[in-house]
């Protein structure tokens, strides 16, 4: 029996509902917690080291399920895996790529609330804090979104390829809500479009795992990442 290698739409709305329909429904109820003033945006983005953890064990048993989906389907897993290498100039790249991504994200703050409004609320305290479970994470983490967002939601059959990546982005921005509706519609739609339009040059996805796993962990945004590197001085 020959092996599936291009997806059907099907595929990849049960797949997006294995690995996000929890994150969507907590959150939704961190941003109706921000609405009612239930909690703070400070509280929705503070996780403790047991939190990172769990998101972790989770996050592996939805990719379990979601590998016995595509076990089930008979997919042929070497299209994903011929588009992960890992070597240097990947892990170059994807820093590079994570500066880019923040300096887009800076300019469309600007945009948006207006950049100085944001440098307002950096807190470097966290920047310099972070332990090994937000590393790891955020390795985890970076794999897990961008390995569907790439990976799987792009493996469709050409003609629904516009619908799949519209409907990438709507995934991405609805799991983002509990930051607050202006910064989920600026990384599912503004942040998620950059990362498709760079995934059409950059075809290995190893660049978009380490940009991503770096954007978890100090932020996207430049102003994070210089007082990050300037712990160092």
């Amino acid at each position: 029996m020959q092996k599936l290698q291009v997806l059907k739409w099907f595929d990849v709305v049960i797949i997006s509902m294995i690995m996000f329909s929890f994150f969507i429904y907590s959150s939704a109820i961190g941003y109706f917690g921000l609405k009612t003033g239930a909690v703070s945006l400070n509280d929705n983005l503070d996780f403790s080291s047991s939190q990172n953890y769990l998101t972790i064990l989770t996050e592996i048993f939805f990719l379990m399920i979601t590998f016995l989906y595509l076990k089930f389907r008979n997919f042929d897993f070497l299209v994903l895996f011929e588009k992960i290498k890992f070597n240097i100039k990947s892990v170059f790249l994807g820093i590079l790529l994570f500066i880019i991504l923040a300096f887009l994200m800076d300019l469309c703050s600007i945009l948006m609330i207006g950049f100085y409004e944001n440098l307002d609320d950096v807190d470097t305290d966290i920047l310099i804090n972070f332990d090994s479970s937000i590393i790891l994470f955020s390795i985890v983490n970076g794999f897990y979104e961008e390995i569907f967002f790439l990976g799987i939601c792009l493996l469709v059959d050409k003609k629904f390829l516009p619908y799949a990546l519209f409907y990438g982005l709507l995934i991405r921005f609805s799991f983002h809500t509990y930051q607050g509706m202006i910064t989920a519609l600026e990384i599912g739609f503004f942040f998620g479009a950059f990362v498709y339009i760079f995934h059409k040059y950059i075809k290995n996805l190893v660049p978009f795992f380490i940009a991503h796993a770096i954007g978890d962990m100090i932020g996207i945004s430049t102003s994070y990442f210089w007082q990050f590197l300037s712990i160092f001085d």
